[in-house]
């Protein structure tokens, strides 16, 4: 996520509106994309990849939730911030539920619609932050279980072997022999032991 100049598709149908959040935005160090409908930002989100979306919930040819799922689909770690003049409990719910972060009604007043995408960015940088600590575990964890195997199988041997010579399966063994192998042995289990609760 760009954190110096972030990238945002602003999705609406009112050429007015676009004009002043392209304005209002760009002074905020916002890299401003614009798109008339829905089909138009679908296939700017094809070519480029955005950290936030301003949409319209009202649009012709395809509204604001098609768009929004779109959006979702194709770059699932874009925030997307849902707008309208007509605001429902039920459309706020409904676009939260598919994946939006937040909902908005018209007309916008420029300072408190930063504050919402302000928030709305920190929170995607919070969520690749998360995505990148859960890969960082995933390979740890199968590092530890990859090496655990490779040493616990020579282990294995090391006991099975000391055993079998320690109760003289292969012949006589002196008594001193018998005492060092009886060391290995002990210390072999104790290193898997150990191995294992790793």
């Amino acid at each position: 996520m760009n954190q110096s100049n972030p990238k945002i598709l602003v999705i609406d149908d009112e050429v007015g509106l676009r004009d002043m959040l392209v304005y209002g935005l760009s002074r905020r160090s916002y890299a401003v994309t614009t798109a008339s409908n829905g089909k138009e930002a679908v296939a700017k989100a094809k070519e480029e990849n955005f950290d936030l979306a301003l949409c319209d919930l009202m649009m012709p040819e395809m509204g604001g939730v098609e768009t929004l799922k779109a959006l979702k689909e194709m770059q699932p770690r874009i925030e997307v911030v849902m707008a309208t003049g007509y605001a429902t409990l039920e459309n706020a719910v409904e676009t939260m539920k598919l994946g939006a972060y937040d909902y908005v009604s018209k007309p916008y007043e420029l300072n408190h619609l930063c504050g919402i995408l302000e928030k709305a960015l920190e929170h995607g940088r919070l969520t690749a932050k998360v995505g990148e600590l859960e890969q960082i575990n995933r390979v740890k964890s199968e590092f530890l279980a990859n090496m655990s195997h490779e040493l616990r199988t020579p282990l294995n041997a090391i006991v099975g072997y000391s055993s079998l010579i320690i109760d003289e399966i292969y012949g006589a063994v002196p008594t001193a022999q018998k005492e060092a192998l009886t060391r290995v042995l002990v210390n072999s289990k104790n290193l898997l032991a150990l191995i294992n609760n790793i």
